[in-house]
């Protein structure tokens, strides 16, 4: 009997590491614990009215990306994302390690909570119309309301917002799949005025002085109707060189465009001609 129990217990030892993996992959590794803000409350500001009716509604999970879980309104209106607050935060075997390692990973740390937060200020303060940001909560408040949310496998969680940092963001359908939508429907002037549109949209932020480490258009821009914006918005910083990387991002969404029809490659290949050659004029 002992022996049966005994091996038991290895059996759901050794199944341990597989239903964690199940759970990981049935919720993209969300948890509640893992975009809890755990600033202290230093201030008092009752800013409610300002985003009364976007969050007056659930929000379902939408995705994750490398810095936030992104969720999506009932309305399929906004987004809503949350820092994934378990990247600033030391992992429990750093107790393992020297005290110098750890000195060390404190600071990498932080390095990477204020280059985060460094692009969402910069997005909100100088590209809130070119990103479609309505709201940035980085700093303590006590004045907004309870939002539900509904997380991957649909478990429902009603949370205070001002426990939480996090965007609220206009929701844009991709810039590959609007184009692709109008060439679909044989809209190709209106196709066309979407990518002049895009291309507008690289010149003004650059114009800002703002760089892009990751201006990825097949996955980080998109359309609100016929407005083009950004949507990643983790990655800018003010840098006097805007066009890093631009050449090989541009020319992987060009190639894609030249494969859905040539027509569009070549109007979008003369509308970036300002754009990559940027550091000409």
């Amino acid at each position: 009997m002992k022996l049966k129990k005994l091996f038991s217990w290895l059996i759901f030892l050794s199944l341990l590491p597989c239903i964690e993996w199940f759970c990981h992959k049935q919720t993209d590794g969300f948890s509640l614990d893992k975009i809890r803000s755990h600033f202290e409350l230093t201030s008092i500001d009752d800013e409610s009215n300002l985003w009364k009716k976007e969050v007056d509604q659930p929000f379902y999970y939408l995705a994750k990306g490398a810095q936030c879980y992104v969720f999506v309104s009932k309305d399929q209106k906004f987004i809503l994302k949350f820092f994934k607050q378990y990247r600033y935060r030391l992992p429990l075997y750093c107790k393992l390690f020297s005290k110098e390692k750890i000195v060390r990973l404190v600071q990498k740390k932080e390095m990477t909570r204020e280059g985060d937060f460094s692009s969402y200020r910069l997005a909100y303060e100088k590209l809130k119309e070119e990103t479609g940001l309505l709201y940035l909560h980085l700093t303590p408040t006590a004045g907004l309301k309870k939002c539900t949310i509904f997380d991957k496998i649909g478990v429902r969680h009603e949370i205070d917002l001002n426990d939480f940092q996090f965007i609220l963001q206009k929701k844009a359908i991709l810039a590959k799949d609007k184009i692709k939508e109008l060439t679909e429907k044989n809209e190709i002037e209106k196709a066309k005025q979407c990518l002049t549109d895009l291309a507008g949209l690289l010149l003004k932020r650059m114009k800002k002085g703002i760089a892009d480490s990751d201006p990825n258009l097949i996955k980080n821009f998109g359309f609100v109707e016929s407005t083009p914006m950004q949507i990643d918005i983790g990655r800018f910083s003010q840098h006097s060189d805007v066009s890093s990387g631009i050449k090989k991002k541009v020319g992987e969404f060009q190639y894609w465009l030249n494969e859905l029809s040539p027509i569009l490659g070549n109007h979008f290949q003369k509308e970036m001609h300002p754009v990559v050659n940027f550091h000409e004029f």
